[in-house]
């Protein structure tokens, strides 16, 4: 099936299949024909209230099929769907909500009584939908802007669909606009590289405002494939989630490494294997291969591949793992790039470098970003020389003879922990911010194959509590991103040239 849009999706699919199972919740169910109506009459609300094309909507709702059906909705209205990280502080949610200039915002009674608690006076609050209601029906407004119409052309796939955020350096996060193509071309080639089928169950773990559900629900659903939710609260239960792996009879499933090995160390995969399983997806950051070697072997049935690029390319390398890696192999390549997401490595003045050489990862192509949302500045700066649809991922990599490419870490202090892209400067700006410290670094350690944060804090007063350290912090970052120890000391270790000396910190932090 060949579509223009993500609108286009569920009409194209309820069409050839109506009775199909589209999306599973526990025992809740929905059929291609039952979505798309639901989807159909909450778009023709949402016209009807006067959507315009490229109006931001705020998704701050649990994932579950009313979580779907808003996402659906808005894309079909023309709108861009905004989802947030529930677990966020108040604070965070409205910054973000606000930042992206959300006119609606779906989300619950308890989200909604928070959101206008902390939203800020000199910024007009946007309308808080909660949803699903209590009643049966389309949700009341009593705001219906008139002399709003909608155009009669039809939707383009350069239109804005979604704007993903990721952690900022500064503080501030940003906002990747992603287009209908930027989405599609990636579904549509996952959807075709791992054969799915509308006799597929695809088991979505990732919530939604991780760049991983795009597979989960446009490739499923390109493919008339049932899509399997499991919530927030499921996936902290590892053996919970194996055990839904064989009662659903999952057969592909796409997750950050960190979740692979919860399942194999806390969730008895090795000695309950879902045989169902066929398809072993994982992205975000590296898979430490003697967990892989183990994975692999308690799932010989399944199909195993390492997916690579940030959000801003989508996926934009693959490499499909085709053996158990031996004993003496250390690590796995992040592969070759899809076929529309030309790659180059190249160096500090842009120039490529030859096989064997480390330089940085740059993007090209139709699944590119056309910028991050209002920051014009930053959108330029991460151009390779100016050229449109290209990105600078500011990750290192190089080029074996054989074409393959291997990952070498970043060329900054950004790090990715199961899966979540994190600046350790937001993490630095937010200690900071506490009136008893005086200078913050932020380090990652790696304790039994797990990526830690590690703050280390220069405080005059040295009775401040790392408790009241966490505290403070708690009501400024998301949960992935909070330090899991905070050091307080009394001066920080520099080099010779006056700069922090960070080994020395990650030194500290992993002995201490």
């Amino acid at each position: 099936m060949t579509v223009e849009t993500l609108a286009h999706i569920l009409p194209a699919s309820a069409a050839t299949q109506p009775q199909q199972v589209a999306v599973v919740a526990g025992t809740a169910t929905l059929t291609y024909q039952q979505l798309e109506q639901q989807v159909r009459e909450l778009a023709d609300w949402l016209i009807a209230q006067g959507l315009q094309r490229g109006d931001r909507v705020g998704l701050c709702l649990p994932k579950s099929p009313a979580a779907v059906t808003v996402l659906y909705a808005v894309l079909q209205a023309g709108g861009v769907y905004v989802p947030a990280d529930l677990r966020s502080p108040p604070a965070r949610l409205v910054g973000l909500l606000a930042d992206a200039g959300c006119r609606l915002v779906f989300t619950t009674a308890k989200v909604s009584d928070a959101l206008r608690a902390h939203w800020p006076d000199d910024i007009p609050l946007p309308e808080l939908i909660a949803w699903p209601q209590s009643g049966p029906g389309l949700p009341t407004s009593t705001v219906v802007p008139a002399g709003r119409n909608q155009p009669d052309s039809p939707l383009t796939a350069d239109a804005p669909a979604a704007i993903l955020y990721t952690s900022g350096s500064t503080g501030r996060s940003k906002g990747v606009v992603l287009t209908h193509r930027n989405i599609l071309c990636f579904s549509e080639w996952a959807r075709t590289y791992f054969a799915l089928q509308p006799a597929d169950r695809v088991a979505s773990i990732a919530p939604f405002h991780f760049d991983l559900s795009t597979f989960d629900l446009f490739s499923t659903h390109l493919a008339g494939g049932t899509l399997v939710l499991l919530d927030e609260q499921a996936v902290m239960f590892p053996s919970a989630v194996v055990t839904t792996f064989r009662k659903q009879q999952i057969t592909a499933c796409y997750a950050v490494p960190t979740t692979w090995i919860q399942l194999l160390e806390r969730g008895a995969l090795e000695t309950s294997p879902p045989e169902s399983l066929r398809q072993v997806l994982f992205a975000g950051e590296v898979f430490p291969v003697p967990l892989l070697r183990r994975l692999m072997r308690a799932l010989p049935q399944a199909a195993f591949t390492n997916l690579y690029g940030p959000v801003e390319t989508n996926v934009c390398t693959v490499q499909t793992v085709t053996a158990v890696p031996g004993e003496d192999e250390t690590e796995i390549p992040i592969g070759r790039p899809l076929p529309h997401s030309p790659v180059e490595v190249l160096d500090d003045d842009g120039q490529p470098v030859a096989p064997g050489e480390v330089g940085q990862l740059c993007v090209w192509g139709p699944g590119v970003t056309p910028g991050y949302w209002q920051q014009p500045g930053l959108t330029e700066s991460r151009r390779v020389q100016g050229q449109p649809d290209s990105y600078q991922t500011g990750d290192l990599a190089y080029r074996d003879a054989t074409g393959t490419l291997w990952f070498r870490g970043r060329r900054d202090h950004q790090v990715k922990i199961r899966g979540h892209r994190i600046e350790l400067g937001e993490v630095e700006s937010a200690l900071a911010s506490h009136p008893g410290v005086a200078q913050a670094v932020a380090v990652v350690i790696s304790r039994t194959g797990e990526l830690q944060i590690v703050a280390f804090v220069q405080a005059p007063e040295a009775s401040l509590a790392e408790a009241d350290l966490h505290q403070h912090v708690a009501g400024k970052l998301a949960v992935y991103a909070r330090p899991h120890r905070i050091i307080v000391k009394s001066s920080l270790p520099t080099t010779q040239s006056g700069k922090i000396d960070r080994q020395t910190l990650i030194l500290w932090g992993s002995d201490d």
